[in-house]
């Protein structure tokens, strides 16, 4: 039988995961399309700042689609408790970057970074092996099925929270690099969990 405490962890993996993706909804839209938000010049037209906030919101999915079977290989010969440790660290990581790239106003570095967080959240596959790994059978199926629920409440958490987070009236020193702050806050303590 899994222990709650291990189960828990796990769940916040896969929870850090999609709110990774889900927090940026309703941040780079303003970010890239409005001008006087200054990330983007001027005279960038329209339909390149939409190309780029296609782009933006896609890396993250991209890479998390591409690297997933990776990690979960090398979790397979490495032991999944040591790839978590180095992904979740890799995480947060990425997440600062992301933070530090708005902040100097550099898409390329954001583009970098939000690439290399999707490569290291790809680790939710790894999670839910670790979950189903340390479950008896009769637990499996449920414990399995909180994976679906965690993901599904970051959904509706993340973007609201990205919206707040990314608010100077909701939050004195809320800005656009707020949220990465944030969820590379939360990556950090599920490193210290884990």
């Amino acid at each position: 039988m899994i222990k709650k405490s291990s189960l828990y962890c796990l769940l916040f993996t896969i929870f850090n995961d999609a709110i990774g993706w889900g927090i940026v909804l309703t941040i780079f839209a303003p970010l890239v399309m409005d001008p006087s938000a200054g990330f983007l010049g001027a005279g960038v037209s329209l339909q390149t700042r939409n190309l780029i906030l296609g782009f933006l919101i896609s890396s993250y999915a991209f890479t998390q689609f591409l690297f997933m079977p990776f990690i979960g290989a090398i979790s397979d010969h490495w032991g999944r408790k040591r790839i978590l440790k180095w992904t979740i660290g890799g995480a947060g990581v990425a997440f600062v970057l992301s933070a530090l790239s708005i902040w100097i106003g550099s898409l390329w570095a954001l583009f970098f970074s939000r690439l290399l967080a999707g490569i290291f959240s790809a680790n939710s596959a790894t999670a839910q092996a670790a979950i189903s790994d340390v479950s008896s059978e009769r637990d499996k199926s449920k414990n399995l099925s909180l994976t679906g629920v965690v993901g599904g409440f970051s959904w509706i958490l993340g973007s609201p929270l990205g919206g707040l987070l990314s608010s100077s009236e909701w939050i004195k020193w809320g800005d656009f690099a707020t949220p990465f702050w944030f969820v590379a806050g939360l990556f950090f303590l599920n490193l210290i969990l884990v």
